[in-house]
C-alpha cells in the first residue's frame, strides 16, 4: 500500500511540475483562436496571464523541490555526492524560478494597468487598458467575452504621458452596440464596437 500511495504522490507532483510548461502554450492557443479579434487572457483586472504564470511557477518550483527529495530519500544508501547532486538541482530549480517570475514581471509592467467598466443595463463590462510607451501613452479598449478572455475592440496611442483614468479625466457613453470613451476633457474619443 506504502507504494502504491508513493507512486500517486509521485504522479501528482509530476503534474504539478508539468502546469508551467503547459500554460505557454494555452497562451498560444488563445492568441492563435480562429475568430475575429485580438483575444488575450486577463482574470478580473489584476489576473494576466503572467501573473497566473508566476503563480504556477512557485507551484512547479515546490513540486520540483519534493521530488528531488523524495528521490533522495527513496535511495537506501546516500553518498555525500547524492547530497551535493540535490543541492546543484535545488540551485538549478531556484534560478529558472527567478529568471522566468523576473520575466514574467518584466512583461506584466508593460501591460500597464487595466480597469474594469459595466453598462448601466449590465450586459457588456468593458477593461480600458492604459500602457505607458515612452514618452505616449496607449489606451486600448477591451471586451470581456468571459470570465478569462478579453478581447480588443478599440485602440489608440496619444502623444503626452497622461493616463486619462488615473487623472480621472474621463467619461464613457454606452450606446446598444458600442462605447465611446472620452478623455482629455471630452476633446478626444475612441469608439468601441461591441458584441
Amino acid at each position: 500500500m506504502d507504494g502504491v500511495n508513493h507512486t500517486c504522490v509521485k504522479g501528482l507532483l509530476y503534474a504539478a511540475f508539468s502546469l508551467c510548461f503547459l500554460w505557454p502554450f494555452v497562451n498560444l492557443a488563445v492568441w492563435m483562436l480562429p475568430v475575429s479579434g485580438e483575444y488575450k487572457i486577463l482574470v478580473g483586472t489584476w489576473g494576466s496571464a503572467e501573473w497566473i504564470q508566476i503563480g504556477l511557477n512557485c507551484i512547479a518550483f515546490i513540486s520540483g523541490i519534493l521530488l528531488c527529495v523524495l528521490h533522495v530519500f527513496k535511495q537506501t544508501k546516500r553518498r555525500c555526492s547524492t547530497y551535493i547532486l540535490l543541492g546543484l538541482k535545488l540551485f538549478c530549480l531556484l534560478a529558472l524560478l527567478l529568471i522566468s517570475n523576473t520575466v514574467c514581471l518584466v512583461s506584466n509592467s508593460l501591460e500597464g494597468c487595466h480597469h474594469s467598466f459595466t453598462s448601466p443595463d449590465g450586459t457588456h463590462t468593458i477593461i480600458v487598458q492604459e500602457t505607458q510607451l515612452i514618452h505616449d501613452v496607449r489606451i486600448t479598449v477591451h471586451e470581456r467575452v468571459n470570465p478569462l478572455l478579453i478581447c480588443v475592440r478599440a485602440r489608440e496611442v496619444k502623444n503626452n504621458t497622461i493616463k486619462p483614468i488615473e487623472m480621472e479625466d474621463y467619461a464613457l457613453q454606452w450606446d446598444e452596440n458600442s462605447v465611446t470613451f472620452f478623455y482629455n476633457n471630452g476633446r478626444n474619443s475612441i469608439l468601441a464596437p461591441l458584441d
